[in-house]
C-alpha cells in the first residue's frame, strides 16, 4: 500500500534578489512555509483477514471464455489422437474373430494414412471446433461458478500456500460433477456425429447435415445415443480429473515456493500443465472402459455387422465375455 511521506518538499528554482518575489507569484494562495508538516497516518495492527467472498458471477464469465478458447485450442490439436483412439475404441464390436485392423497409436496412424490420406485424422474435426466454443464455455464456466461457491459456504481460502481439506477436495469433485452434466446436454449430439464421422462414415455431408440426418432417420434419440454412458463416463472422468488437478497444481507449487517470492508466469504455466496432464491422463486410463461403451454405443448404427448392445451395463459386460479385460482399454492414453 502506498504510505505518505511524512513531509512533502516543496523546491523553489534560485533567483538572485528575486527569491521571495517568485515565491508569492508561484503560491500567491499558499500561506505555509517550503517544509509543511503532514500528519502521520495511523498504522492499523496486522489483524489476519477473512477471505473475500467470491463473485461467483465473475468466476462463470473468466471461466466461460478462458474455456472456450482453451477448448478450441486444445481439441482441434489433439483431434488426430482422438480419432485414432476412437477407431481402437470401436473395432472389437465389429471384428466377428477376425484378426484387429489397427494396432496401437503409431500402427493406426500409419494404416489410417496408408490407406485413407492424411486427411482421415481429421475427419470429424467440423464437429470438434463447432462444439468446443459453446461446451468448453459451458463447463469451465460452470465448474468455477460451483467451486466459487462451495468454496465460499466452506470459506476456504483458496490457493497453493493453504491446506485444503476433504472438504474442499469434495467441492472440486463436485464442481467437475456439476459441469460435465450441464455441458453434455451440448456435447453429446456433436459426440455422436463426430465418432461416426471419424470412422470414416460419409454419409454426413459435413456437422449440421449430420445432425439433421440422425434426427431424420433415428429420431430425437438418436441425437443422444449412448447419452447415459457418456454421462456416467463424463461425470467420473471430470470429477476425477479435478480432483487429481487441484491436489498436484498445490502439491507442485508448494513444493516450489522457494523459488522466490515474485511468480514466473512460464514456470507457473509449467506448473499447471503438468499437474494438468498428470490428472488428464490418469482419470482417462481409469475411466477408459465407460468411454469403450460410450464409443460403442455412439457408432453402432453406422458400423457394419457391429455387436448391438442394449445399454452401456450390456455393452460393459458384453466386452468382458467377449474379449476380455483388455478390451476395456482400447484407445487408452497408456494402452498394453
Amino acid at each position: 500500500a502506498f504510505v505518505p511521506k511524512p513531509y512533502a518538499v516543496v523546491r523553489m528554482p534560485p533567483a538572485a534578489g528575486a527569491g521571495h518575489h517568485h515565491h508569492h507569484h508561484l503560491h500567491h494562495h499558499h500561506h505555509h512555509h517550503l517544509l509543511e508538516p503532514v500528519p502521520p497516518i495511523a498504522r492499523q495492527p496486522d489483524v489476519a483477514a477473512k477471505p473475500e467472498p467470491r463473485d461467483s458471477l465473475n468466476s462463470l464469465l473468466d471461466g466461460a471464455w478462458a474455456g472456450a478458447v482453451a477448448g478450441i485450442v486444445a481439441e482441434t490439436l489433439m483431434h488426430p489422437f482422438d480419432t485414432i483412439s476412437t477407431r481402437l475404441k470401436v473395432q472389437g464390436a465389429a471384428a466377428d474373430g477376425a484378426a484387429p485392423r489397427y494396432h496401437g497409436l503409431f500402427g493406426t496412424a500409419r494404416t489410417m494414412v496408408r490407406e485413407e490420406g492424411a486427411i482421415s485424422l481429421f475427419n470429424g474435426v467440423s464437429a470438434t471446433v463447432l462444439c468446443a466454443v459453446p461446451s468448453s464455455a459451458i463447463y469451465f464456466g460452470v465448474y468455477e461458478w460451483v467451486k466459487a461457491i462451495g468454496l465460499d459456504e466452506l470459506e476456504v481460502a483458496d490457493g497453493p500456500d493453504k491446506d485444503l481439506g476433504l472438504e474442499a477436495d469434495a467441492v472440486h469433485l463436485a464442481a467437475g460433477v456439476s459441469a460435465e452434466l450441464v455441458s453434455s446436454v451440448v456435447v453429446v449430439p456433436f459426440e455422436v456425429v463426430k465418432s461416426r464421422m471419424q470412422l470414416g462414415f460419409s454419409q454426413y455431408h459435413g456437422t449440421i447435415n449430420g445432425l439433421l440426418t440422425i434426427a431424420r432417420l433415428e429420431g430425437f434419440a438418436g441425437l443422444f445415443a449412448g447419452y447415459r454412458a457418456c454421462l456416467l463416463q463424463d461425470c467420473s472422468f471430470s470429477g476425477v480429473q479435478f480432483f487429481l488437478y487441484e491436489r498436484f497444481r498445490r502439491d507442485i507449487k508448494v513444493n516450489n515456493q522457494d523459488d522466490g517470492p515474485d511468480p514466473d508466469l512460464l514456470e507457473d504455466a509449467a506448473e499447471d500443465l503438468t499437474a494438468g496432464a498428470l490428472a488428464g491422463g490418469l482419470a482417462a486410463f481409469f475411466c477408459n472402459p465407460l468411454d469403450v461403451a460410450t464409443a460403442r454405443l455412439m457408432t453402432q448404427e453406422t458400423v457394419p455387422g457391429a455387436t448391438r448392445y442394449a445399454g452401456a451395463f450390456d455393452c460393459l459386460f458384453t466386452v468382458a465375455r467377449t474379449e476380455g479385460l483388455t478390451g476395456f482399454w482400447g484407445g487408452s492414453p497408456f494402452p498394453g
